[in-house]
């Protein structure tokens, strides 16, 4: 259920991805690797994991960093 939960999210993020939807895709993206990573620790699958938790760092940080433009 983690994996096709993380992986509807993925897909979708590619959705608001083609009609420029910044923000909501780096949210799905954020939360369908976050649960792609959880999926890949418990199976210790390392190459994986490290991809995904590459991606929820990459997400995170943008989120962040978009957060910090609309302040300005």
């Amino acid at each position: 259920m983690i994996k096709w939960t993380g992986t509807i999210l993925i897909v979708l993020a590619n959705v608001f991805r083609a009609f420029d939807m910044h923000m909501a895709d780096m949210i799905a993206t954020l939360v369908g690797a976050g649960l792609w990573s959880y999926a890949a620790w418990k199976t210790k699958d390392m190459a994986l994991f490290a991809v995904n938790i590459i991606s929820v760092s990459l997400m995170a940080l943008g989120i962040y960093n978009k957060g910090i433009q609309n302040e300005i």
